[in-house]
């Protein structure tokens, strides 16, 4: 006998025991059991998917740490997903590679705010689907929630606790995050998302945009269970999971039962559960069953040589887990169909050895018996019943085991006979004549609803007759009425009557709760049947109550068929309280108000005709509102306006001339100012060169604006002096610098003009204040 794998190992680790995992952007492998999604880089995209279909009617149970990056500036996020679309898809930046996936359900870790998509401020998470990562999306399913309790940031440098759990008994999928329950969702996804196919993908997706941050995830446990065959005195070691505490169960045939990787040596097949506690103290369980091949368990035997019936078939079936089979004609099944007679063997082997056995297979017929007709018998005779078959075997209803018997008294009499191709039965019922048992239908009795009463005279040899002149022995009552039977065989009559009083189950309906105004009064009627009693809760014994007040009234109906009982409220209502809708306001453009009166109970009607209990605003005008009640109405109105951010313009910057002044108004309705010279008023004159700002306050949004403004003198006069004469060569030079400009009659600026021959000169000097003219000859 040859045996192998005398030592053998039995665990649950992430990556060996349940398949592979394709990569896909920027993912990359740090061992075997932990991957990185996206570097710290901007524009990545990375996707790990398990290669292997799972089915979500089944449990999954996952454990993972995810790591969200070092940056609490960073993004965008991860998200953790089942899809049946591929296991090559993932996107970019703020769709954190799950965006566009569809069909599909996502739990989201995103550490970046799109306030766009409903985004929380803080590292938050969601249950998302279809590849849809809005938050004001119908496709968002559970929160977002922060991923810690108190808010805080995750992008900590440190990898987080993941436990995510799917039940489709109850169809509920539960997510942990750093051992806290973070998100719920119930719902069929595998119906209502994926189509009624719940074989699916799961895996990570990530991404990055303009901001980055290296995001990975390490798988730590998935439930996956394995089950073996070992030989009889074969060691197996177990092992699942990492966990801080381990029980398994039974104790019997381990090395140690407290401890992750056991050794087992069982005696017998058995299967050993596991309870794992994890860190977060949640505890899940793993069942490993070993089944034991023994040398014996190859035993095999047919027993002795046996029969065959004409027309019958003899299955060998030597089936047990492991072996090979060979049969005498050379096949390899675990059976053997025997159809005719002849020499039949097996061969089964298997890890443990090799055994064989054979059996001969002759032909024979069944037996075949009769014991003739029912009887009856006088009293005093006696039957032979006679059974005879060769070489068979007897058992009568008394026991014996003879061919015949011989019958004394009535009886069902019975014989089996059987020999190794089969058995034959015959029955046979021997009646002697008595006369009948005295009839008896019962007392008289109450029915209850429409309850029906079955009564049953039957006895052997009778004949039977009813009141109503039916001849069956069973008779159903469903009315009221005296009821008889008489009951004849040869040796007498029998007779017996009996009368049926019907009556009915209470019912009784006090109506549905009511609120009434004070004042108003309530007649409760419970009357039943003339048998019927009633209790109140007041303490009244009549059939109806007249109520005044509030309160719970109930009362119980009660007679033989049983009894009912019903409540009631009464409420008394006031006029509903005064509705207050507010001052008249002012608000800005695109701003909404609220109106809402707190009431419940009653009926809103608003100035649009509609009938909630709040109205919101979004344009000007009067709004109103009524409330009512049955007892009464209360109203209230309020004039909304709208108004609009100012607008402040101080114009263009200027110049002005000496006294003059440049007046500038600023006024907003509902504004306030500030110059930058504090004054507070919105109308300012300037008459000083300077830059002015003002800033307009307003409700609706502050306003600034400035102006620079200059002041110049006008030209001051100017004289060349009397007219001169030049002699040949000589040559006079003028100087009129002012802060203007100067234009001499040759179209020279320059404050300083040469003259070198005779003539006539003359200069304006003018600014937009005033212009000044002389003239020299």
């Amino acid at each position: 006998m040859n045996r192998s794998f005398p030592f053998l190992l039995l665990s649950l680790i992430p990556f060996g025991a349940f398949g592979q995992f394709a990569l896909n952007g920027s993912a990359a492998a740090n061992g075997p059991t932990c991957y990185t999604l996206t570097p710290a880089l901007g524009s990545q995209a990375g996707s790990v998917w398990y290669t292997n279909l799972i089915d979500l009617s089944q449990n999954f149970e996952f454990y993972a740490q995810i790591f969200l990056g070092c940056n609490d500036g960073g993004a965008d996020g991860v998200v953790f997903a089942f899809q049946s679309v591929s296991t090559s898809v993932g996107s970019l930046g703020g769709g954190m590679g799950y965006a566009g996936i569809s069909p599909s359900v996502g739990v989201e870790f995103d550490t970046y705010q799109n306030s766009n998509w409903g985004d929380p401020a803080t590292d938050h998470m969601a249950i998302i689907s279809n590849g849809n990562v809005s938050h004001l999306a119908a496709t968002n399913l559970a929160g977002p929630v922060n991923m810690l309790p108190t808010g805080g940031n995750v992008e900590d440098c440190l990898y987080h606790d993941l436990r995510v759990s799917w039940n489709p008994f109850t169809d509920s999928l539960n997510v942990y995050f750093d051992c806290n329950l973070r998100l719920t969702y119930t719902g069929n996804i595998v119906n209502t998302i994926f189509g009624g196919n719940p074989n699916v993908y799961w895996g990570f997706t990530a991404g990055t945009g303009a901001l980055s941050n290296q995001q990975g995830f390490c798988v730590d446990y998935l439930s996956f269970g394995l089950d073996t065959l070992v030989c009889q005195g074969d060691t197996l070691q177990l092992g699942v999971g990492s966990g801080v505490s381990y029980s398994w169960s039974p104790a019997a045939g381990l090395s140690n039962p407290n401890i992750a990787t056991p050794l087992a040596f069982p005696d017998t097949s058995t299967t050993y559960v596991a309870s794992i506690t994890d860190n977060c103290g949640f505890v899940r369980t793993e069942s490993f069953t070993i089944n034991l091949e023994y040398d014996s368990s190859l035993n095999i035997n047919f027993g002795n040589d046996t029969v065959l019936c004409p027309g019958q078939t003899i299955l060998l079936d030597v089936f047990r887990p492991g072996p090979t089979y060979l049969w005498q004609d050379g096949s390899t099944g675990s059976s053997f169909s025997v159809t005719a007679p002849g020499l039949y063997w097996v061969e089964l082997e298997n890890i443990c050895g090799t055994k064989r056995d054979s059996i001969v297979v002759t032909a024979q017929s069944p037996p075949a018996i009769s014991l003739g007709n029912d009887t009856t018998l006088c009293a005093g005779s006696t039957l032979s019943l006679n059974a005879s078959f060769p070489n068979a075997i007897y058992e009568w209803q008394d026991g014996s085991g003879s061919s015949q018997l011989t019958v004394s008294g009535p009886g069902t009499y019975w014989v089996v006979v059987s020999n190794q191709c089969g058995f034959d039965r015959d029955t046979i019922v021997v009646s002697y004549e008595s006369p009948p048992v005295p009839v008896n239908l019962g007392n008289d009795t109450i029915l209850c609803n429409n309850n029906t009463l079955t009564l049953n005279v039957s006895q052997p040899s009778s004949t039977y007759l009813w009141q109503n002149n039916t001849t069956a022995p069973i008779f159903t009552i469903s009315s009221p009425g005296l009821y008889w039977a008489q009951v004849t065989n040869l040796c007498g009559i029998s007779r017996d009557s009996i009368n049926i009083v019907y009556d009915q189950t209470p019912i009784v309906n006090l109506g549905n709760d009511t609120a009434v105004c004070p004042g108003t009064v309530i007649i409760m009627n419970a009357a039943w049947t003339p048998t019927s009693t009633y209790m109140w809760n007041t303490g009244s014994t009549a059939s109806g109550l007249i109520v005044n007040s509030p309160g719970l009234y109930s009362v119980s109906v009660t007679n033989t068929c049983g009894f009912a009982q019903d409540q009631r409220r009464i409420d008394y209502l006031s006029p509903p309280p005064a509705v207050n809708l507010g001052r008249d306001t002012l608000m800005c453009s695109g701003q909404t108000l609220l109106l809402a009166t707190g009431q419940t109970g009653v009926t809103h009607l608003w100035q649009d005709g509609t009938g909630f209990s709040s109205f919101t605003v979004r344009n000007p005008g009067t709004y109103w509102v009524r409330v009512t009640n049955i007892c009464g109405s209360v109203s209230d109105t309020i004039q909304v306006a709208y108004t609009t951010a100012p607008v402040v313009d101080l114009g263009a910057d200027t110049v002005l001339c000496e006294g003059e002044s440049k007046t500038v108004d600023v006024t907003w309705p509902g504004a306030s100012y500030l110059w930058d010279d504090l004054q507070v008023t919105p109308v300012r004159t300037i008459t000083t060169s300077g830059v002015y700002h003002v800033t307009v306050f307003h409700h609706c949004g502050n306003r600034e604006d400035e102006i620079a403004v200059d002041f110049i003198a006008k030209p001051l006069p100017v004289s060349l002096g009397d007219d001169l004469i030049l002699c040949t060569g000589d040559t006079v030079v003028f100087d009129v610098a002012q802060e203007n400009v100067r234009y001499w009659q040759n179209g020279s600026i320059l404050p300083v003009y040469t003259v070198r021959r005779p003539g006539q000169y003359e200069i304006r000097v003018y600014n937009q204040c005033e212009k000044r003219l002389t003239i020299f000859r």
